[in-house]
């Protein structure tokens, strides 16, 4: 096929492919590829809406965004305000580049190989600060530094190659880092909003809400009794978490397994940090 041809089927090139390469008057070939690509293009955009439904719901369950998008429907049993809120995000997109292929091909380059180099991000943390978790599968870390490394190239010219359409990838990244930060800082938003006052009702459905989320406990399994490893739990929920309660929990088999002086400190730590409710749960392996 000519270059000039190709160009001109950008959109349709396998099922262009196809009627150039086969013999004779039918066109079966060309429609046998048009099916395979909408029974593939069908698959991609059931996995896409099944693994942001899973994304969402857990970032709601971490409270990084409300949790009114995990509700479940108890007819399909589905979270309808993820799939429908995804659902009017994408249309959303499309009208925005009115329909252009290219931007939205680009736009999707971008996100994901952002979401790759954050993988790697990730594990670069992981590995420094909880070196010692233990895991099935050890990555070394030149392994790790050569695959950030050859992502973040390859994302950088992307965005050299079609410099244009970034400015679409960063409107839906900065609303939903907006989003994000919004819901870490929730509290004291709630707190100008009280203070700046309002009607009554106003001001009471606000407390209602501050309330309920700093009631809202976090749990940290452990299973040792060293005060520095509890210490250290406590100040990372004083300072990154949303809550005034804290629940230790201990899961042990048999009861001589339980560490002797994990009461004792949960009890002294308790008694340290009096802005912050410090309770111990014990449960049976066998419960």
């Amino acid at each position: 096929m000519p270059l000039s041809i190709i160009r001109q089927h950008r959109d349709d090139l396998l099922a262009a492919m196809g009627s150039a390469a086969q013999s004779g008057s039918s066109l079966w070939l060309t429609k046998l590829i048009s099916a395979d690509a909408l029974l593939v293009l069908s698959g991609s955009v059931l996995t896409s809406f099944v693994g942001v439904t899973g994304l969402i719901r857990r970032m709601s369950y971490d409270r990084c965004l409300p949790m009114f998008l995990s509700y479940t429907n108890p007819w399909r049993k589905t979270n309808h305000f993820i799939i429908i809120g995804f659902f009017l995000l994408t249309s959303c997109l499309y009208y925005i580049v009115r329909g252009n292929l290219e931007s939205l091909a680009s736009v999707y380059t971008m996100a994901f190989l952002s979401v790759m180099a954050l993988f790697a991000v990730g594990n670069m943390i992981l590995k420094y600060k909880r070196g010692t978790l233990r895991r099935a599968i050890y990555t070394p870390w030149p392994h790790v530094v050569a695959g950030f490394s050859l992502v973040f190239i390859g994302l950088i010219g992307e965005i050299i190659i079609n410099f244009t359409y970034i400015r679409y990838f960063l409107l839906y990244f900065g609303v939903t880092f907006f989003i994000v930060m919004l819901m870490f800082s929730r509290n004291r938003v709630l707190k100008l909003l009280i203070y700046f006052g309002g009607p009554k009702c106003w001001k009471d459905m606000l407390s209602r809400h501050y309330k309920k989320i700093e009631d809202r406990p976090m749990l940290f399994f452990t299973r040792t009794d060293d005060p520095t490893v509890l210490n250290k739990a406590i100040l990372y929920v004083r300072q990154n978490e949303l809550t005034n309660s804290l629940k230790i929990c201990h899961v042990y088999e048999n009861e001589r397994d339980i560490p002797p002086n994990l009461e004792g400190h949960v009890k002294f730590l308790d008694r340290q940090y009096p802005k912050l409710c410090i309770d111990l749960v014990s449960y049976s392996f066998f419960f």
